[in-house]
């Protein structure tokens, strides 16, 4: 029995910021518009207003995608939020929500935290699910993130987050439906380079509090040690983070029986360009024709893959027949993969 991606929705804010925008607080560390395009690949990245929260972007995705198909939300039969934990609330389930918001009555629901690795975990770990009751049928899975407000461009140390921008979507699977079918995922995690973050909730919060009160997400100055230093065999983090996104998708394509040579398009997460680049090329591939950049959106976290799977559609790069694979990592640290066999 397979489990298909029905269809998917997108929601982008209206509001963006430019690499212009940023540089003027990222000046102070001598980078400037033309850096953050060309290295950091963050062109423009989509901003949600202060009184828009996570619940409020996956409810909008949600709907657009019932809008848009047949879907009655009373024939879902799951819910899944595997989106960022900085949500609306402290210690607040968004699942739920959602079930609440599009009148889903007749779904259950949960939340799966695993940061920026959770889309591909999720559509793999979903499909399972699907294929263990005789009576689940259909399910949503939906993400959403707010994370572009917890960043301080005035701290140099948390650069690579500097890309996290605001959006929400939501896919529905489908046990049964015989096209875009999922097929297996891996999943590597590597606890070495586990660090805390300082985080804070949203609602009522942002929207009151001033800038200079903020309470941003912070690195430890343990991590950074970490980060620069070798382990197992390899340079440094870069390294041994590029061999583990090679090594999920490699595996999750193995486990799917295909190879290598198989590989049509990767929907990455949105990274550096030249990182990007370095994995799309140590599995013989480029950009131009098996991947799509996000550096006009920024790093929605696990909207990412479904974001570049979009891209990927629009662009023709995705076809009937395309071996897809859908592609996350995440601060823990962990990597992860999911194959899909579209059309």
């Amino acid at each position: 029995m397979s489990v298909g991606i029905v269809d998917w929705a997108i929601y982008i804010p209206d509001n963006f910021v430019t690499a212009e925008d940023i540089a003027k607080e990222t000046i102070i560390h001598g980078i400037d518009a033309k850096v953050l395009k060309e290295k950091f690949g963050i062109i423009r990245k989509c901003i949600s207003a202060p009184d828009e929260h996570v619940s409020d972007m996956c409810v909008k995705a949600a709907k657009m995608l019932i809008d848009k198909t047949s879907l009655d939300p009373l024939d879902i039969d799951i819910i899944v939020y595997n989106g960022s934990q900085f949500t609306d609330y402290y210690v607040w389930p968004v699942a739920p929500e959602i079930q609440h918001r599009i009148g889903a009555e007749n779904a259950w629901c949960y939340d799966l935290h695993a940061l920026c690795f959770a889309g591909p975990l999720a559509l793999y770990q979903v499909k399972t699910l699907l294929l263990s009751d005789d009576e689940w049928e259909n399910a949503l899975v939906v993400s959403g993130t707010k994370e572009s407000y917890l960043i301080d461009y005035r701290d140099r140390d948390t650069s690579f987050m500097w890309d996290f921008a605001d959006g929400a979507s939501a896919v529905w699977l489908k046990k049964g439906y015989r096209k875009n079918r999922v097929l297996s995922g891996f999943f590597v995690t590597d606890g070495y380079y586990n660090h805390v973050y300082n985080n804070s909730g949203s609602k009522g919060i942002l929207s009151e509090l001033p800038k200079e009160k903020m309470r941003y997400i912070g690195v430890a100055s343990s991590h950074r040690e970490k980060m620069s230093k070798p382990r197992k065999g390899y340079r440094d983090f870069r390294d041994l983070s590029k061999a583990n996104f090679v090594r999920v998708i490699r595996e999750s394509v193995r486990k799917s029986g295909y190879t290598d040579e198989d590989i049509d398009y990767v929907a990455l997460l949105h990274l550096i360009p030249s990182f990007r680049r370095q994995i799309l090329s140590e599995l013989g591939l480029n950009e131009m024709q098996h991947s799509s950049s996000l550096d006009e959106y920024g790093h929605l976290q696990s909207t990412d893959w479904v974001l570049s799977l979009d891209l990927g559609v629009k662009q023709g790069k995705v076809k009937n027949g395309s071996l897809v694979v859908a592609v996350g990592a995440g601060t823990g640290f962990s990597w992860g993969a999911t194959a899909i066999k579209w059309g």
